[in-house]
């Protein structure tokens, strides 16, 4: 949304799936520059407001095309017919469309007015009209894809989520640097959005081209989110990019936790329970809860929150005992496990390729896990005494959760449970990192970890319990991963070469570590790596006419993959066809 001198209003709804939004704790975030009405009313516009100029881009964009449908005339059950084709049209190239409807007007009229916003018996009447437009409007998508009507509203459940949000944008007067809303896409299924009368802001990108969309009398804007493209059946719909140009101005939204307005990430995460192989091999209709998250997450996060995985939460604080042990040895007794000069095992930091180089702000201790026979015991330290044998007894347990795991990714894209375990081989290489970052007395200026993505097909976290530091970055946007809220939960992460199998649909998920100049930070890092002579590619069953092949086949990934990563450089990128 664009700023300008006038105030405008605007309403909005969210349709979202039922397991998406279950799985998401509510975050509260204080914003430490106070009120915004507060700050309009001083002619004060706080640095923190001011956009980078690439998110701003122009205020007098073009109006966009995209038509206004009669919601009336998708209610028919045919699978043909003018509306319907529109409806694709529009959804394949816009993301959005403006329906005309008559039954609710006067409510709208007297939701988008100041002093009726805490009448409950109008937004109750409101959120009613909603559901019903939502569950005609999902019948029509599925039809105008050949599909059974029900297709959508299956993957909702019997109770569909609704989040209301009233928007007040207070007149701006920088509207050129600032932005009432950011550049992002909705994390909703649909998001319903009743808009201001009089002044125009919301604006959607298209072909990279920024676009007003104009005020119809007596309509609603639909926008198709993100849950709606990410199903497979629907990979023709267009994800539309959406900010808000500061105009004084107000509108309605309906959708979920708006995840652009947080400064932390939601705990990601699909709560996986991975304690039984079985529980995911019962029969094609077991588990579909958990799979359908467990898509979800990996397609838009590329990382989830595990739990119930089998190790105790007694041996996972064991696991950051040894290490925070380790670490606090003096230097010499640490350095009898230093790296060799061109190896990678040991004790040390980063290798060193070039001069220019910019260093990681952190130290590892880092071996070949599995399997048995490819282990330099020589580096394991016997200082602290169980080191070695807990090492071993963790590497067990990883193992089985990654193979449960990889099994439960295929079942997810419905194709054969054994799709990327065969790909990974019966051999698969386990790196283990124990990471330490010491007190960095610049954290603005150093980096614990560079930015980059995994050259695993899975990495396995286990986080400091007290101290945050990884950041994930989604839409061009770093979100911080708080410690963890659960003791014994691990993060998975998706590495470049699942992002290969998966022919794309499941995205590698690009991660840094900053640092503090406080307190120091502990993580044990797990990566599953195919076996080197496997060659690696996108599976069949997951290229089709509509999602033609995106990767070329590779073996020995990661024979390339360190430089690439100290030269900032992503290696799957450079197998795209």
């Amino acid at each position: 949304m664009i700023l300008n001198p006038f105030h405008s209003l605007c309403f909005a709804i969210g349709i979202t799936f039922n397991a998406a939004v279950s799985k998401l704790p509510a975050m509260a975030v204080t914003n430490p520059s106070g009120n915004v009405q507060d700050a309009a009313s001083k002619g004060e516009v706080p640095e923190r407001y001011i956009h980078k100029e690439s998110d701003r881009g122009a205020r007098n964009a073009p109006t966009m095309a995209a038509p206004v449908i009669d919601i009336a005339l998708l209610s028919s059950s045919s699978k043909s017919g003018p509306e319907l084709e529109e409806l694709r049209h529009v959804l394949q190239s816009w993301g959005c469309f403006q329906i005309k409807l008559k039954i609710f007007i006067n409510v709208c009229d007297v939701l988008i007015s100041y002093k009726s916003w805490n009448d409950k018996e109008v937004i109750d009447e409101y959120t009613t009209n909603v559901k019903l437009i939502s569950e005609k409007i999902f019948k029509a998508m599925a039809r105008s894809l050949d599909l059974d009507e029900s297709s959508f509203l299956k993957q909702y459940g019997e109770q569909i989520k609704l989040g209301a949000r009233f928007n007040f944008y207070p007149r701006c007067r920088n509207p050129d640097l600032v932005l009432g809303v950011k550049p992002h896409a909705d994390g909703s299924a649909i998001t319903i959005l009743l808009q201001d009368k009089e002044v125009e802001g919301l604006q959607f990108m298209k072909d990279n081209e920024w676009f007003n969309a104009s005020i119809v009398p007596d309509a609603l804007l639909v926008n198709v989110g993100d849950q709606v493209e990410v199903k497979e059946e629907t990979l023709v719909y267009s994800k539309i990019t959406v900010k808000h140009v500061c105009k004084q101005s107000g509108d309605l939204i309906v959708d979920h936790k708006a995840l652009d307005d947080l400064e932390l990430i939601h705990q990601v995460v699909s709560r996986l329970a991975l304690k039984h192989n079985n529980r995911y091999l019962k029969s094609p209709s077991a588990g579909e809860g958990p799979l359908n998250d467990l898509r979800l997450a990996l397609s838009t996060w590329g990382c989830f929150q595990a739990t119930n995985h089998s190790i105790s939460s007694s041996f996972l604080e064991k696991l950051r005992k040894i290490s925070e042990q380790f670490f606090s040895l003096p230097i010499e007794e640490k350095m009898r496990y230093g790296r060799e000069v061109d190896g990678m095992e040991g004790y040390g930091n980063d290798l060193t390729f070039s001069n220019q180089q910019t260093l990681d702000w952190s130290d590892r201790l880092y071996f070949v896990t599995s399997p048995e026979d490819e282990r330099r015991l020589d580096l394991w330290p016997l200082n602290p005494p169980s080191f070695r044998e807990d090492l071993h007894e963790y590497t067990v347990k990883i193992m089985e959760i990654i193979e449960t795991v990889l099994i439960a990714m295929a079942r997810s894209l419905n194709v054969e449970p054994n799709s990327f375990t065969d790909q990974v081989g019966e051999r698969p290489t386990l790196f283990t990192r124990f990471n330490f970052y010491p007190p960095c007395s610049t954290p603005h200026l150093v980096l614990g970890l560079k930015e980059h993505s995994d050259g695993s097909a899975i990495t396995i976290l286990l986080l400091d319990k007290q101290v945050e530091g990884l950041q994930l970055r989604k839409d061009d946007q770093w979100y911080r991963v708080p410690v963890p809220a659960i003791a014994d939960s691990l993060l998975l992460v998706i590495g470049e070469q699942a992002e290969v199998m998966s022919n794309g649909i499941f995205k590698s998920s690009v991660h840094r570590a900053v640092t503090n100049s406080e307190r120091q930070r502990i993580s044990v890092v797990c990566f599953c790596c195919p076996e080197k002579d496997i060659e690696i590619k996108p599976v069949e069953g997951l290229i089709d006419e509509k999602r033609p092949r995106l990767f070329r086949s590779v073996k020995n990934y990661l024979e390339t993959y360190f430089q690439n990563y100290q030269e900032g450089q992503r290696t799957v990128d450079g197998l795209r066809i």
